[in-house]
């Protein structure tokens, strides 16, 4: 590698060292819940725990899910799963499965997944189901009287099946007790040089990322280097030729939050000039960590429910009462021709602070008022070193806004930290 230095740069946030995400097997425990079941009638049924994972400039690994437990009638199998939340906060959608044990005796189980599950920040539930139908009815999951925990992340609703379809009670009721390991994936950028060719490689699971060069690290311009990376067995790999005598290259986050991965419900809108209630302009909230930021590119997933049409995007301020306050800059216009994610990329990038901030929606001229619908998602998960918070509309001639957790809309905020 003569001539050639690798230097790995992260966003600017700490990374999270435990292992241990969120725990509260030490507590003292109450009773124990249950049975465990298929739900086929009201004496067993499924319990879902809620689990909140940090904000994190990576997504994390899931290592392993321990509950304490406790077996009837010469034990069972017990199946635990990942699931999303809705916009009820209920378990939505199985996302992964974790492990099926056989549980005979009262105790901690410990379930390990077999194949990598990687989970972005964010809310998801652990399910325990039994694994057959011959083993339902027959596994307690115990609960704390406490709602302390150890790790970073939180514990919040309880879930069950008892009435034939899911509902949550708050985390004060007494929640499950269990344990959720989960490792941040390591940002790591490996370089190989032959025959003149350099060839950089990260791992795929770092959503968002990007690399950078350099000549010269005592006053680096650093550029983002122009050749795509290629995707291929869970590793992006850009490769390229250069005559500098020296090049430093960095992996930096660039992702700040997106859900565009997360299944779409339907399509608000359309997107209009708020001439009427049948058309309004919509925002989606997101949050900076501190720092300043340059905001290179704003993606949507838009339809064109009427036509095709101009939409534009911009960058406003939060007000004191949570809605749109007022614009700090025009990202960029964009023609709407057909269903799907649509880049909104500025000129220049866009200089923003840290802190709250919604990406608005609206018409680009009055022709193409009302055509365009905005998707949303009941899931309230998302990806990056951000966060997504509440949405807003002028549907009622006015700004308001909801919280995440009834639906956000679907969009991808990328911003990247900038050199104090």
């Amino acid at each position: 590698m003569n001539g050639l230095a690798l230097l790995l740069i992260f966003a600017g946030l700490g990374q999270l060292r435990a292992d241990v995400m969120v725990d509260n097997l030490g507590q003292p425990t109450e009773n124990y819940f249950g049975p465990i079941g298929s739900d086929s009638n009201t004496n067993d049924f499924e319990i879902a725990q809620e689990f909140t994972l940090p904000a994190a400039a990576t997504p994390f690994q899931l290592n392993a899910i321990s509950l304490l437990y406790y077996a009837t009638g010469g034990g069972a199998n017990l199946t635990v799963s990942i699931w999303g939340a809705d916009s009820n906060n209920n378990p939505t959608n199985e996302i992964a499965g974790v492990g099926t044990q056989y549980l005979a005796n009262a105790g901690v189980a410990t379930f390990t997944p077999s194949t990598n599950v990687l989970l972005g920040p964010g809310i998801y539930y652990v399910v325990a189901a039994p694994a057959t139908p011959a083993d339902s009815g027959l596994i307690h999951w115990a609960y704390a009287t406490t709602t302390n925990w150890t790790g970073p992340g939180s514990l919040e609703n309880i879930a069950d099946t008892i009435p034939g379809n899911w509902e949550n009670v708050s985390v004060t009721n007494l929640p499950q007790q269990m344990s959720v390991q989960a490792t941040p994936v390591a940002a790591t950028l490996g370089l190989e040089q032959t025959a003149g060719v350099t060839t950089l490689f990260w791992p795929a699971a770092l959503n968002g990322f990007v690399a950078d060069s350099t000549t010269n690290l005592a006053s680096p311009p650093w550029q983002a280097l122009t050749n795509p990376p290629v995707l291929a067995a869970g590793t992006n790999t850009v490769t390229g030729t250069s005559t500098a005598p020296m090049q430093f290259f960095r992996l930096r986050q660039s992702l700040v939050a997106e859900n565009l991965d997360q299944p779409a419900v339907g399509w608000d809108g359309p997107i209009g000039s708020d001439n009427n209630t049948n058309d309004f302009q919509m925002a989606q909230e997101f949050i900076l960590p501190p720092g300043n930021y340059a905001l290179t590119q704003v993606t949507l997933a838009l339809i064109p429910a009427y036509g095709s049409g101009n939409v534009t995007v911009s960058i406003w301020s939060v007000g004191l009462d949570g809605n749109p306050a007022s614009q700090v800059a025009v990202v960029a216009s964009q023609l709407v021709a057909s269903a799907g994610n649509v880049a909104f990329i500025p000129p220049a990038p866009l200089k923003l602070s840290g802190g709250a901030h919604y990406a608005v929606a609206e018409p680009t001229t009055p022709a193409d008022n009302g055509l365009v619908g905005w998707d949303y998602t009941i899931s309230t998960s998302w990806t990056g070193f951000g966060a997504l918070a509440n949405f807003a509309s002028t549907y009622n001639g006015m700004w308001v806004n909801a919280p995440i957790s009834q639906g956000p809309y679907q969009i991808s905020i990328q911003a990247t930290p900038m050199t104090p």
